[in-house]
């Protein structure tokens, strides 16, 4: 952590990553439980928020804690990522079976039903395993007490920041070039998307547009209302390319 480095920087730093510790206590306790496949969904998007603000401020904290940080909330957010993956499976099977419900197309309704149905049961059978994981998973992150010490930190660099500007030139020049830069990465892949069969490529793309949107996000209070529109548009591209990624798998 540079010590020259202007404090609105470090305060900014440390305020946006502290806001963004919050949403996992929440969820943990849906997630443990497995009653709502939303605990997890969100619980997965908390941790790569957490993950995309450490990653714009990286240099603003101790550079050992960073790389713990991030490795462990890595390791959270793919045992949750198994997870999710099967729960989108088994709801488009569910909603697929209830709207075929009565369908009298070339392939008849007995034929087909079945079959979709034993994937089902296989598909559940791999989530109740894979929930045994994500708890696991918990357990660990819970027990190294990560949130507890990013808090310690992030804690103490506000308190050593002297009411600094909050707003001032060297973090608004900080978001102008992270936000172009994530803003290349997206028009960099744009392409792509007149090719339908181009999946590993829509797939990056709607990362970028997720790497975006949550710089943005952080971002926003530099800005203000006249970034909303910029993160609508953000979601929108990654919401598309989502539902297309989820066809794809």
């Amino acid at each position: 952590m540079a010590k020259d480095r202007d404090e609105s920087v470090n305060l900014f730093a440390a305020t946006a990553v502290l806001k963004r510790t919050k949403p996992l206590l929440t969820e943990a306790g849906g997630v443990r439980k497995a009653r709502d496949i939303e605990c997890v969904h969100r619980m997965r998007v908390a941790t790569r928020r957490l993950s995309a603000a450490l990653e714009l401020f990286a240099d603003c904290f101790p550079r050992r804690h960073v790389r713990s940080w991030t490795k462990t909330l890595r390791r959270l957010r793919r045992a949750l990522g198994e997870a999710r993956d099967l729960d989108v499976h088994i709801v488009f099977l569910r909603q697929f079976l209830a709207e075929s419900h009565g369908f009298r197309g070339g392939l008849a309704e007995k034929d087909f039903r079945p079959g979709i149905q034993r994937l089902l049961v296989r598909l559940r059978r791999r989530r109740a395993n894979r929930q045994r994981k994500v708890v696991r998973a918990l357990n660990r992150f819970e027990k190294r007490g990560i949130l507890e010490d990013m808090r310690r930190i992030l804690m103490s660099v506000q308190a050593g920041c002297e009411s600094p500007d909050v707003a001032g030139p060297a973090i608004r020049d900080r978001a102008r070039q992270a936000i172009l830069a994530r803003l290349e990465e997206l028009l960099a892949l744009e392409s792509c998307v007149e090719r339908p069969e181009s999946a590993d490529e829509h797939h990056a793309m709607r990362i970028a547009a997720k790497r975006l949107r949550y710089a943005l996000e952080v971002l926003q209070p530099l800005y203000g209302k006249p970034l909303a529109g910029y993160i609508t548009a953000a979601r929108n591209a990654q919401q598309r390319l989502g539902e297309v990624h989820d066809c794809d798998v």
